[in-house]
């Protein structure tokens, strides 16, 4: 029945939306099998631990398997990261329970988060230990370290390293320093604050150099009059 009812849909549709389309499947059930293609057909694989892969071109669409229904790449990853079963994912792989992490983007991620993992989003700092983050959500922190290695995964946070982070921050200072300057504002009460605060903005434990400001106004003033 179906194969003869696949005839009357067209070469390049897929064959549950044309289905739907006749009024012989409804949505619900619809997306039920498209769920059940993804935990089979997908989120199987990030239960492996290795394995090889190939890309074959020119390939035709399978459309007499296809549902119609589609789902984002980062959202079915993060689906299938959630899914793992705990046994599955080695703690040895897990973040240290003494690491930090910082967000790399303060923009709302599109697809779904879990509670804990919002949680995590809004209160992870570079400054805060995991265990120090697992007390202030109220959460196991087994679960806390899973959620930060789902996280990293997707990009939406980084482990912390020492330089890295030292260097972000004097970045940033520095930045602070410079629009300070273009804006004409006076400089020395600003780098006096961030070299306190910036080790990156002190030479040899003093404070920025005078010719540096200087060179950096000159700079920044002949960009303004371009």
């Amino acid at each position: 029945m179906v194969e003869k009812l696949a005839s009357f849909c067209g070469s390049e549709e897929p064959l549950g939306r044309c289905l739907q389309r006749q009024g012989l499947i409804t949505p619900a059930a619809l997306a039920k099998l498209f769920r059940h293609q993804l935990q089979t057909g997908l989120y199987s694989l990030f239960a492996l631990e290795s394995g090889q892969f190939s890309f074959l071109p020119n390939v035709p669409m399978p459309y007499r398997e296809m549902t119609g229904l589609s789902k984002g790449a980062t959202a079915a990853v993060l689906e299938a990261l959630q899914q793992l079963k705990l046994e599955q994912r080695p703690e040895k792989d897990l973040p240290e329970p003494d690491s930090c992490f910082w967000r790399t983007s303060t923009e709302l991620p599109l697809f779904k988060l879990s509670a804990l993992e919002w949680g995590i989003l809004e209160q992870v700092s570079p400054s805060r230990k995991l265990t120090a983050l697992a007390r202030a959500l109220g959460a196991d922190l087994l679960e806390v370290r899973y959620a930060c290695a789902r996280l990293a995964k997707l990009g939406l946070i980084s482990p912390c390293e020492g330089p890295t982070v030292l260097a972000r921050s004097s970045s940033a200072s520095r930045l602070e320093l410079s629009k300070s300057v273009a804006e004409g504002v006076n400089p020395e009460p600003v780098r006096e604050r961030l070299g306190a605060r910036v080790p990156g903005l002190q030479d040899e434990g003093g404070p920025v150099k005078p010719s540096l400001v200087s060179r950096l106004a000159t700079l920044l003033k002949g960009m303004r009059e371009k």
